[in-house]
């Protein structure tokens, strides 16, 4: 019997013996579809089901929640903004929940703001632009707090410096100048702190000089 063995497969349970939990995992291979839409599409019908089994599972409302927010991503890139608001507001529903039952894992209130911060740029490309600004607010109010208490992990940052340069875009398009300025700088102090404590990430260094 070999001591490790690698293989790919379509679907697995897994059994955490450290947390006493079952894990459904569901692969999606993306090179079987035309186009990304129809594997999301797939994901959300599996965690849909297994959301409304399995209740009492955060695990399967979390891979549900993910699910929307990706396949909302797809339509807003096929400019089906219509379309995807929906799968946005259905995620951040879903997410809330989630940050509400468990204030104490930071990953819902991460993938929350996640949501808002996508929706924003579906609304934002239907020109609907306070209701834009309204949700990439409500993103940085949720990735403020993870970046103060958890200054170590580096990725709270930088989501939070993405969603205030895309509100440093939206602000100067409405020519609000100093408000874009003020969202700008922040953006670059987060980038550049991060920048300077992980020189090998070259992402931050292409977001600074972007």
């Amino acid at each position: 019997i070999p001591d490790l063995s690698f293989g790919l497969y379509g679907e697995l349970v897994i059994f955490d013996h450290v947390d006493k939990t079952i894990k459904v995992v569901a692969n999606a291979d993306l090179t079987k579809f035309p186009a990304h839409e129809a594997a999301y599409r797939d994901a959300v019908q599996i965690d849909g089901t297994l959301a409304r089994d399995f209740p009492a599972s955060p695990d399967h409302r979390m891979n549900l929640a993910r699910a929307l927010y990706s396949l909302g991503i797809v339509l807003t890139e096929t400019n089906r903004l219509a379309e995807a608001e929906p799968e946005f507001v259905r995620s951040a529903d879903l997410l809330q929940k989630l940050t509400n039952e468990f204030p104490d894992k930071p990953i819902y209130q991460q993938h929350l703001a996640r949501a808002y911060l996508n929706l924003g740029t579906a609304i934002r490309s239907a020109e609907r632009f306070e209701e834009a600004q309204a949700a990439y607010d409500r993103a940085q109010r949720l990735q403020q707090p993870l970046t103060e208490k958890y200054p170590h992990e580096p990725h709270y940052r930088h989501e939070l410096a993405v969603t205030l340069k895309d509100a440093g875009n939206l602000s100067l398009r409405d020519s609000r100048l100093e408000e874009a300025r003020k969202s700008y700088g922040k953006a670059q102090e987060l980038l550049t702190a991060l920048a300077a404590d992980y020189p090998k990430v070259l992402v931050y260094r292409q977001e600074l000089a972007s």
